[in-house]
């Protein structure tokens, strides 16, 4: 919710709302019921003469001004038309969100940050395990279709795998409909009504201590927001003993280079089987060859400046968190100078989470403390080894499983066409699934562990591209020397091993070895 309504012509600040609630009448329920201590508590505090007293009291008070205002959405509601509430600046999305009385996950985010990678980030984060299982669903429906020839050859291998497999993963990535109920500002808090977006506002703090954990989609704009600290405030102190294994930082830079990836290996997959026949040709014209290694290899040059910038802006976050403080961070109402709003001076928002946060906490100080040591230990561990998992990996990279199954599928229905039922090429799904469950996710965390190695940017821009480089010239030397691996250990053994699956066994058992040690050995924190 930090930051900016982009519902609004003019970002929206608490304090903006704050100065209409004799307006619109939010009124705060006082009902006996709730014990004579809070009662008169907040009495008391409502008879200050500052408006910021009253508002801080209700958010610090952690109750919702009523229960219908503690709403959530499910994911498929907020993600639908590709993530319409993140990048529609109009519209009414409230209805896409209902009453409830838990909360999944609270999303927290900034507006100041990249809308597209916010969305990316989240299809894969929330869509990619179902898009990657779809996807291999279909696929095991597609071989014996094309094994039966109810499926037409025309590739070499099949292609058939290949094509539907793409098609569902891609599908499914994009309209896959989660129910999962998550909080997320423009669903869930009204635009509009200016008497519920007051109320909604104010309940911040309920809508938070509702919620069963908190997904920080982070960027370098991130902690400079005081809506965030806020966010992040509220949440440790509503959940005190699990709040920092219930806080998942995910980096909004693992979208783009998710969807990226994805599309290479599908397009590699895809141009494999239409011009697979001809590369024996482009081999011997190697000017033509060149022009087609050109864009990725500008592209790869180009993810790994980015990592570095990536784990530059980790470093930055651990000096900003190192030396946190209220005081400095960003307000948007501060920013406008506090103009009147109806005749009446516009509240600080700083000050309203000043007091709530000083509640919360017994002093400004201690949460100080908090953001300086614990938080940012754990969101820098997070954002340092995690930026791109093993799993997320696994469902990245699905696609190039795909092609593996083209080849098993091609070489199952000739084998069986001649009668060789004894010999099924079990081989092959096992070099494939070495590729994709191992290879990949090594040459992607080679990648980036050298690339927070090498985080430092040069003084000089060749120098700095020319770093870029050399790192991907580390993971084309690791992901080529997987394919040059595999046929020595095939020829090496071809001898005493007749058995192709035996063959590619050691293989198989070195790949996912090498794994393991680079996941050991590899440093990832200095």
């Amino acid at each position: 919710m930090a930051g900016q309504w982009p519902a609004s012509p003019a970002p929206c600040a608490l304090g903006r709302e704050a100065a209409r609630v004799h307006e619109v009448d939010v009124e705060v329920d006082l009902d006996e019921d709730r014990g004579s201590d809070r009662s008169s508590t907040t009495r008391e505090v409502a008879g200050s003469d500052r408006l910021e007293d009253v508002m801080a009291a209700v958010i610090a008070e952690m109750n919702p001004t009523r229960p219908e205002i503690l709403r959530a959405a499910p994911v498929g509601n907020v993600l639908g038309r590709l993530g319409r509430p993140f990048r529609s600046k109009k519209g009414d999305f409230y209805g896409m969100s209902g009453q409830t009385s838990r909360i999944h996950t609270f999303w927290s985010h900034s507006w100041h940050s990249s809308v597209w990678m916010k969305i990316a980030t989240l299809l894969f984060f929330k869509n990619g395990t179902a898009a990657a299982v779809i996807s291999l669903a279909s696929v095991a429906c597609v071989v014996p279709l094309y094994v039966l020839h109810v499926l037409p050859e025309f590739t070499e291998h099949c292609g058939w795998c290949s094509l539907v497999g793409s098609a569902s993963y891609l599908l499914t990535l994009i309209f896959w409909r989660r129910s999962e109920l998550v909080f997320v500002d423009r669903c869930c808090i009204h635009q509009t009504n200016r008497q519920l977006k007051a109320e909604g506002l104010v309940s911040l703090g309920a809508i938070i201590k509702s919620s069963d954990s908190l997904l920080v989609l982070w960027d370098p704009t991130y902690a400079q927001r005081l809506w965030c600290m806020l966010e992040l405030a509220a949440f440790l102190h509503s959940h005190p003993e699990k709040s920092l294994r219930q806080i998942v930082v995910q980096p909004t830079i693992t979208g783009p280079v998710s969807l990226v990836g994805s599309l290479l290996m599908i397009t590699s997959a895809l141009l494999s089987h239409v011009v697979g026949r001809n590369i024996p040709e482009l081999a011997e014209k190697p000017l033509s060859l060149l022009l087609l290694l050109c864009i990725p290899i500008v592209m790869f040059i180009r993810f790994a400046s980015a990592f570095r910038a990536y784990y530059r802006d980790v470093d930055m976050l651990g000096v900003q968190f190192g030396s946190f403080d209220v005081d400095r961070a960003e307000c948007h109402c501060c920013a406008l100078g506090h103009p009147e709003v109806n005749g009446m001076p516009m509240p600080c928002d700083r000050e309203i989470l000043r007091r709530s946060i000083g509640t919360w906490f017994g002093s400004i100080e201690a949460f100080h403390h908090q953001v300086q040591s614990e938080v940012k230990e754990a969101l820098v561990e997070q954002l340092t080894t995690q930026v791109l998992s093993y799993w997320h990996v696994v469902k990245v990279g699905v696609p190039i499983f795909f092609w593996w199954v083209d080849v098993f599928t091609g070489n199952l229905e000739r084998k069986l066409t001649r009668g060789e039922v004894s010999k099924i090429p079990y081989d092959l799904l096992l070099l494939g699934l070495t590729y994709w469950l191992a290879m990949i996710p090594t040459v992607a965390l080679v990648l980036q562990r050298l690339g927070y190695v090498f985080r430092r940017q040069r003084s000089w821009t060749s120098l700095d591209v020319l770093q870029s480089s050399l790192l991907v010239a580390c993971g084309t030397l690791v992901l080529g020397g997987y394919p040059y691996m595999e046929i020595a250990f095939d020829q090496s053994l071809r001898e005493w091993l007749p058995d192709p699956l035996m063959r590619r066994t050691p293989f198989a058992v070195i790949s996912f070895t090498l794994l393991l040690l680079a996941q050991w050995c590899l440093p990832h924190r200095q």
